[in-house]
């Protein structure tokens, strides 16, 4: 009887053993969730999906040992967006950009991209490789009278206007040119005499020798504060340009830039300009006024020769800058003229004095 109770003890404590180690619950589980296959006691059954991925949140799964239930969960990575094809919300025209939208097929967002304005359709192109830009270098088979430079052809982007791309176009009225385009090339717009006003975009950085040179239509321009550099004779015989503002960015005026701009009254030179060259305004016989800042220190022979209506000018600086400033021969009507020194506050000592009222230089009383 004895040997029976031991036998029977001995049975249950076996038993026990086995059920203890059964699953060793001593291997810790990685910080991602995912056991290591150091754990060979427990026997897992498939992962069961918790929470359903979306196209940019994680889902996460799970599976239990199928003899101690001891359960592991790891994510599920995000879906990501699976977009459909691209559809045009809005058609583009001739001046405006369109645009066109895709949505994703798994949730509700959606983007959106530009569609490039139309522009003048026809237009001749040379690509440029590799980088896959194009400059526009003429009419091709466009007939139009109002030019509208795109800042995409055929999916090249424009970067340039050529030059003599246009030059001599004589039907030409008027000239938008879209963003994007960086030079205006020598020439470009040579003797357009029927083009009365152009819109340049703030792309652009450099106009070329004689771009607009015997535009005799033309009457206003804008140059926007992303040009760097005006070439010789860029403006050269616009008989009929107003005013002209040169912008802070500008750091180059070539020679004979404004050359016969016979109705020009007015103009102010960016103050990034350290020397005015020869013939700038020569023979602009109505120019009243020029705002001249004291960055400038030498006026170049004949810059301001033939302006017989200048009378005034309004410096940035002090007496003695202007002093001190070398004007080479030829420049009569300027050293003639009034100047007129620079003073934010009213002076309190006598002298010709100016500032700006409502962005008009005006002098003091």
């Amino acid at each position: 009887m004895k040997t029976k109770t031991i036998s029977v003890l001995l049975l249950l404590l076996v038993a026990m053993l086995c059920l203890f180690t059964a699953c060793d619950e001593t291997t810790p589980t990685p910080p991602n969730g995912n056991e290591t296959t150091a754990c060979l006691n427990h026997t897992f059954g498939e992962w069961t999906q918790t929470k359903a991925p979306t196209c940019t949140e994680k889902g996460s799964e799970s599976r239990s040992c199928t003899i101690c239930g001891h359960s592991q969960t790891q994510w599920v990575e995000a879906m990501g967006h699976g977009f459909g094809e691209w559809t045009e919300t809005h058609a583009p025209t001739r001046t405006e950009k369109g645009e066109e939208r895709r949505d994703c097929e798994n949730c509700e967002y959606f983007e959106t991209r530009e569609i490039c304005e139309i522009g003048s359709i026809g237009l001749s192109y040379r690509i440029y490789l590799p980088a896959n830009t194009c400059g526009v270098t003429g009419m091709g088979t466009c007939t139009d009278t109002e030019l509208y430079i795109p800042s995409q052809i055929d999916k090249y982007k424009v970067v340039d206007v050529g030059a003599c791309a246009f030059s001599g176009k004589l039907e030409i009225t008027h000239i938008i040119i879209f963003d994007g385009v960086t030079s205006i090339g020598d020439y470009a717009f040579n003797f357009c005499t029927g083009l009365t006003n152009i819109t340049l975009p703030d792309s652009v950085t450099s106009i070329g020798n004689g771009a607009f040179s015997s535009c005799m239509s033309l009457t206003d321009i804008t140059i926007p504060d992303s040009v760097t550099s005006i070439g010789n004779g860029a403006f050269l015989l616009c008989t009929e340009l107003i005013n002209i503002t040169i912008p802070d960015s500008v750091t180059i005026i070539g020679e004979s830039a404004f050359n016969a701009c016979t109705n020009l009254t007015s103009s102010s030179i960016s103050n990034s300009v350290s020397s005015i060259a020869m013939y700038t305004f020569r023979d602009c016989t109505s120019l009243t006024d020029i705002t001249i800042p004291n960055s400038v220190t030498n006026i170049e022979s004949e810059a301001f020769f033939g302006c017989s209506s200048l009378t005034t000018v309004y410096y940035t600086g002090t007496a003695e800058d202007w002093a001190g400033m070398e004007i080479k021969v030829g420049n009569d009507p300027l050293t003639s003229a009034t100047v007129y020194f620079y003073s934010e506050a009213e002076p309190t000592t006598e002298g010709n004095f100016w500032r700006y009222v409502d962005g008009v230089p005006t002098p003091w009383a």
